[in-house]
């Protein structure tokens, strides 16, 4: 047992589960290392197999560790959790986890009604009225964690309050970029969640497989007042995002509601 390793307080597995969830988290270990056995944890830390077995297997539980039957025990990759009761900044949601984010911007393109380039749906998402000169622009871009791509967005955003925005300032959190540089502040966002197959695009792009699963995020977002600012679609890696909310007693806000959609969606 090495000096420092004792454990003091009760319950031990308790303590047991937070000093090994230290080891994972240090710059010793990466997603994919292996990770100590039952029998190597009980000989480091003193305890019995049963003790040890219970801290790993809270691990296991938890997302921190992935069991692979006949082989060991592996660090594994931490789910990025999507809280569905307030707004949610990619970029900071990857810094708290210890991941550096990056964005690659795909596409991007000024768009108006009066040049017609704007498709017609979006116009009407948006509320825009025949005679709006304001600029609409469209962006899509791709989310990365250590390289890894997670996030798919297609936003059309209305520029009336921020026109002179550019593709290179869209390589961070666009929340932060909308609130401290033009001041906007976001009512509301209604979105509509479900599950999708990847087409070819989308999995390329996701370094999925064609066919894979994706969770589908579609929105509009509103100013305070209800001024529509932008509508979006965005695909989350299913393997690495996990959706979660919390429904309170007395709470004002709307619980969840299903859906039944046609069993012939395509979603090419």
């Amino acid at each position: 047992m090495n000096p420092g390793d004792e454990l003091v307080t009760d319950p031990a597995y308790v303590q047991l589960s937070h000093r090994l969830l230290d080891l994972i988290q240090s710059e010793n270990y990466r997603v994919g290392d292996r990770f100590f056995t039952e029998r190597q944890v009980s000989e480091r830390f003193g305890v019995s197999r049963t003790t040890a077995n219970k801290a790993l297997s809270n691990l296991v539980s938890a997302g921190h560790l992935e069991l692979r039957r006949g082989v060991g025990t592996f660090v594994a990759s931490q789910l990025l959790k999507h809280e569905l009761h307030h707004l949610n900044s990619f970029t900071e949601k990857a810094k708290s986890l210890g991941l550096t984010p990056t964005t690659e911007v795909i596409d991007f393109q000024r768009l108006s009604l009066r040049s017609g380039n704007l498709p017609a749906p979006v116009q009407e998402t948006l509320r825009l009225r025949d005679d709006d000169d304001s600029p609409v622009f469209y962006m899509k871009r791709l989310r990365l964690a250590e390289g890894t791509p997670l996030i798919l967005e297609d936003r059309y955003l209305i520029g009336r309050h921020c026109a002179d925005i550019k593709s290179e300032d869209l390589n961070g959190s666009l929340y932060r970029l909308l609130s401290e540089r033009y001041e906007l502040r976001i009512g509301s966002v209604d979105q509509t969640i479900r599950a999708i197959n990847l087409n070819h695009d989308e999995a390329r792009l996701l370094d999925l497989a064609v066919g894979g699963a994706a969770l589908e995020v579609t929105a509009i977002a509103t100013l305070h007042g209800g001024e529509p600012l932008w509508s979006e679609r965005t695909l989350f890696r299913a393997d690495r995002y996990e959706f979660r909310n919390v429904i309170e007693d007395g709470s004002p806000t709307s619980p969840a509601e299903g859906v039944i959609r046609n069993s012939g969606v395509d979603n090419e």
